[in-house]
């Protein structure tokens, strides 16, 4: 690693964002000669926007020869000025190169997560599947009445082969669209979802985060289960 990745490694606070997202893809497909349909491949593998416009950049430079502090502090407020940009661009090491458009893009570094408290008591409510996400590990979505509506309450990984062989089933004979790796099947699957807390959320259509979420067991579809409402939280 040079000093300027080890160093960036160990920070804490970042500085705020010189570009949108929007903008520093836009810089990058006028400067690097890569069509944007390439470069929505080359994402899909899985990295963030940063690191794809880093290791898509044409051209690896000899370093930066700079700690973390010293560049953000005497380079990166010039950033702003595209032929900086582009020149620092071509100096940086990729490795270097990741870092920097993080630091363009308002990089804030990912809470670790805490691993669930086995003690806590948990609460149990029926809930009907929505949605499948199959991306890397399968994900569920859940959702509870509201109204004449289904809204979705949670989302979690089912980790029991035979939950897992019984969803898998359902979604197979009752998918109703395919988008990308979202399967959005027809109503009729119940289950018990259990958690430990529900905190209110903004950022969740329901209005509410489900902490821990778990499937504990699934009805045979078909039969008079139903779904809870949001009033029965």
């Amino acid at each position: 690693m040079t000093p300027f990745e080890k160093s960036m490694a160990a920070r804490t606070a970042f500085p705020e964002k010189l570009y949108t997202r929007p903008a520093l893809k836009k810089f990058f497909l006028e400067q690097a000669g890569i069509p944007d349909w390439l470069l929505a491949r080359c994402q899909k593998e899985g990295a963030d926007l940063a690191e794809t416009l880093a290791r898509c950049w044409p051209r690896e430079g000899p370093g930066l020869g700079k700690e973390a502090e010293e560049f953000i502090h005497d380079l990166l407020p010039a950033l702003k000025d595209p032929e900086r940009l582009r020149s620092c661009w071509d100096q940086c090491k990729t490795p270097e190169r990741i870092w920097v458009n993080r630091l363009l893009l308002g990089y804030t570094p990912p809470t670790v997560p805490v691993a669930p408290d086995p003690s806590l008591p948990r609460k149990q409510i029926q809930a009907e599947l929505m949605y499948a996400l199959f991306s890397g590990e399968a994900e569920y979505s859940f959702g509870l009445k509201r109204g004449a509506d289904l809204v979705v309450f949670a989302r979690m990984s089912v980790h029991n082969a035979t939950l897992s062989a019984q969803l898998q089933t359902y979604i197979d004979q009752n998918t109703t669209l395919k988008k990308g790796p979202i399967r959005e099947v027809a109503r009729g699957l119940v289950g018990v979802v259990s958690y430990t807390a529900i905190i209110p959320s903004a950022r969740h259509k329901s209005g509410l985060k489900v902490e821990n979420p778990r499937l504990e067991s699934l009805f045979p579809p078909g039969g008079l289960w139903q779904a809870a409402t949001f009033l029965d939280l």
